[in-house]
C-alpha cells in the first residue's frame, strides 16, 4: 500500500520490464544476453556494439574465467587466529538442488576458480 498526500490509499502499481534475448556473438547464437525493454533503441544498439567489441572479455561458463589475477578477485574467510571456529548443523537440500549445487561446484574446481582448503586446529 502506497499513501498520497491527502492519506488516502492506493494500490501501488508494479511494472514488469521484459527482458529480450539477444545473441551477440554470431558464430554462437546460442549464447545470449538479456536486455530490459524500457532501454531506448539507440540505448540497446550502442549496448550490443559496446559487448560485441568486447567479447573476448564475457564469460559464458565458468572455464572462461581462468586468468583473472588474484588481486583482482579472490575471497577468503574472515579467520582470527586464536578462536574457534562456530560448528554449524549442515542444511539439507532438496536431492534436485543439491545435485545442481554439486555440479556447479565441480565446474568451478574443475576450471582452477576454486579449490577445497582445510583447516586444520
Amino acid at each position: 500500500m502506497v499513501f498520497g498526500p491527502e492519506a488516502q490509499p492506493f494500490d501501488a502499481i508494479q511494472a514488469v520490464e521484459e527482458r529480450i534475448k539477444v545473441a551477440i556473438h554470431l558464430e554462437y547464437p546460442e549464447q545470449t544476453i538479456a536486455i530490459g525493454s524500457t532501454l531506448t533503441e539507440e540505448g540497446w544498439k550502442a549496448l550490443c556494439d559496446l559487448l560485441r567489441r568486447n567479447l573476448d572479455i564475457v564469460a559464458w561458463k565458468p572455464a572462461d574465467m581462468t586468468g583473472v589475477l588474484r588481486h583482482i578477485a579472490e575471497h577468503r574467510l574472515n579467520v582470527r587466529e586464536g578462536c574457534s571456529e562456530v560448528r554449524q548443523k549442515k542444511k539439507s537440500q532438496a536431492p534436485e538442488r543439491n545435485k545442481a549445487i554439486q555440479e556447479e561446484v565441480a565446474k568451478l574446481v574443475d576450471a582452477g576458480i576454486m579449490k577445497e582448503v582445510h583447516y586444520h586446529n
